[in-house]
């Protein structure tokens, strides 16, 4: 992958509420990931603004695994592409909504 320069964008308190990541379209090249819990979990990421979300039925874009007590630091071998915003919420299954026992620290690398 070409040397882009990103900024990153970090989202604490991360859990089943769905919140803005990007304030506008976006692309998505890496990201850190940081959980404390002892389940795997799902960050589910959305192009869409965090209030048109309903979690557990609006289908997510993409769906990343976060292995139990782990981090995880992924760069891409494309970048994902998000057309009207970005926004993520962290939970226990890959199309559900329910909370994690810990919340979720993400730290995106984007290109607004």
């Amino acid at each position: 992958m070409p040397n882009i320069q990103t900024t990153p964008k970090v989202v604490t308190g991360l859990t089943a509420t769905v919140v803005n990541v990007t304030a506008g379209p976006a692309n998505f090249y890496r990201h850190d990931m940081i959980s404390t819990s002892n389940e795997v979990l799902y960050l589910q990421l959305f192009d869409a603004a965090a209030a048109s979300v309903t979690l557990g039925t609006t289908v997510a874009d993409n769906v990343i695994p976060i292995l139990n007590k782990g981090g995880r630091d992924k760069e891409a071998s494309d970048c994902m592409s998000f057309a009207t915003r970005m926004s993520c919420a962290l939970t226990t299954t890959p199309t559900g909504l329910t909370a994690p026992a810990s919340t979720g620290v993400l730290i995106a690398h984007v290109k607004e």
